[in-house]
């Protein structure tokens, strides 16, 4: 492996998390899931903050995030364990 180890990727966060990560308020966060502006995943009753997809997309080239760029109808940004 050629790739430099910079600290453990997480695929998923809790809203707070991520909030406290990015200094963003937690209900601001969670309306960014809710307007479709950030990608999430569902898991039960809790829903997460997709590190994953925000990561592959910036990478990628995404410069901005707008509301409804990851619908729940997009099947790439969200799942639902039964």
């Amino acid at each position: 492996m050629n790739e430099k180890a910079t600290g453990p990727e997480f695929d998923y966060c809790g809203v707070g998390t991520f909030a406290a990560m990015t200094g963003i308020a937690v209900e601001k966060v969670a309306n960014w899931l809710e307007i479709g502006m950030l990608p999430s995943v569902t898991v039960g009753e809790l829903r997460m903050v997709n590190l994953d997809r925000i990561r592959r997309d910036l990478l990628k080239g995404k410069s901005g995030f707008t509301e409804g760029d990851y619908s729940d109808k997009d099947p790439r940004g969200s799942f639902r364990f039964s």
